[in-house]
């Protein structure tokens, strides 16, 4: 992927699908189509409160995992991220920090909300 360090930066800014990986939930794929049944693929850790580039590559398919839905209303300033099915929401819990945590009916986190986010 060397040189096409813009073709990256768009799949991480605004990817097609975003899944997370069955092997450890604190790696995130990014997949933003570059052909037809072709893809790019950036690969992102997350620990704490930073996040790094694994790696990138091109691709052919895009792997199993937890499909991660995002949705950014411009119109309300929010950005909401579903780890699970929305319709499993059972509870909003909002933190404090302008964050609202959508969980299930076992109190696990399914997804989050971020308020008062711009871009």
């Amino acid at each position: 992927m060397a040189g096409r360090e813009e073709d990256v930066k768009k799949t991480l800014e605004d990817p097609d699908e975003i899944r997370q990986s069955k092997s450890d939930e604190s790696v995130y794929l990014f997949y933003r189509t570059e052909l037809e049944k072709r893809w790019i693929c950036a690969v992102s850790k997350r620990t704490g409160d930073e996040g790094f580039l694994i790696t990138t590559y091109p691709t052919d398919a895009i792997k199993e995992g937890l499909q991660v839905k995002v949705y950014y209303d411009r119109e309300g300033n929010t950005l909401t991220v579903w780890f699970g099915n929305p319709a499993d929401e059972n509870v909003a819990e909002e933190t404090g920090e302008e964050i609202v945590l959508m969980k299930d009916r076992d109190g696990k986190v399914i997804g989050f909300e971020k308020l008062n986010f711009t871009t």
